[in-house]
């Protein structure tokens, strides 16, 4: 930063100086020109002052080798600044060799003059050296086996493609034409959310030629929270649920008590008669048979048996 700002200063302080030099030039022309019979004003007339806007200059980074920023990436930025700065094609090699730290500058630093002369052969030995080692098949296979990561959005997942399909491109022997396609393909079959899939591939039905940047407004509506209204519904189903399921948990409990083992009845005497069936054997607060009339002191009320009908039928 400090550098930057007395860089500022000093171009500040040139321009001032250029400025004084530019007026007085002017003013001596004029004086030239309007002769000695000219009035006093016109030879202190000065040039109207301009304003010289010079743009930031492009800061390139510098390479490593396998450490920092891909070998790709930095050549585009280093031909961007060199185009940025205007420098010339014997200062090129220069330049490069000025963003270059450890390894790669000690690479470059041992090659012959030639090649250390020649921006094109500098750049050719960084991206021969440090450039993608995996093998064109390599790369397609981690492309295909790509899928959405678990806790990854649908934008990361759908750069991370971009960036797979730009290596597979940059080694492919052929050139590619269906590179489009084949991004909408492997985002459509490989995203975790269900229903976004299956939209996306009703989608792709509907319009062969769709990309996966046309798709980019279904997945925005996928992942937008849902309304006031569709949360009010879901509170009130997840509500339904929990009281079905305590519902649920009392059947259940009431029909394990009835398929429970029943205890079984503590023997007795059988001078125990009952008085709710009239048997011997047990008490009539552990009878479960049916009532029956028992008249001890009037045995003509008594019910008769069939024997007795019968034999009041003859007689």
């Amino acid at each position: 930063m400090e550098d930057e700002l007395q860089d500022l200063r000093e171009q500040v302080r040139q321009l001032r100086a250029d400025k004084e030099r530019l007026q007085e030039e002017a003013g001596h022309h004029a004086e030239a020109q309007a002769g000695p019979s000219a009035p006093r004003t016109m030879m202190n007339t000065a040039a109207p002052e301009r304003i010289i806007y010079l743009p930031r200059e492009r800061k390139c980074p510098m390479f490593r080798g396998t450490h920092g920023i891909g070998v790709d990436e930095w050549v585009e930025e280093v031909r961007a600044s060199m185009r940025a700065r205007h420098v010339g094609l014997n200062d090129q090699a220069c330049f490069i060799f000025d963003h270059l730290e450890g390894e790669a500058r000690d690479e470059i630093k041992y090659r012959p003059c030639l090649d250390r002369g020649d921006p094109d052969r500098v750049l050719a030995i960084l991206e021969e050296l440090y450039g993608c080692p995996k093998s064109y098949v390599s790369l397609q296979e981690d492309f295909f086996s790509r899928r959405q990561l678990e806790g990854e959005s649908l934008q990361e997942y759908s750069h991370a493609l971009y960036f797979l399909m730009d290596k597979v491109v940059a080694s492919a022997p052929n050139r590619m034409t269906n590179t489009s396609i084949l991004l909408r393909d492997q985002f459509v079959e490989n995203v975790n959310d269900s229903d976004l899939r299956r939209e996306l591939k009703r989608l792709v039905r509907s319009d062969p030629t769709l990309s996966l940047l046309d798709s980019s407004s279904v997945q925005r509506n996928v992942e937008c929270p849902p309304s006031s209204s569709t949360t009010e519904q879901l509170a009130a189903l997840t509500a339904l649920v929990h009281k079905q399921q305590e519902q649920l948990g009392k059947l259940t409990e009431a029909i394990k008590a009835m398929q429970a083992p029943l205890v079984p009845r503590p023997s007795r005497p059988s001078s125990v008669v009952c008085r709710r069936c009239q048997q011997t054997g047990h008490y009539a607060r552990e009878c479960e048979n049916e009532r029956v009339p028992h008249y001890p002191n009037n045995p003509s009320r008594a019910p008769r048996t069939q024997a007795a009908v019968f034999q009041s039928a003859g007689n």
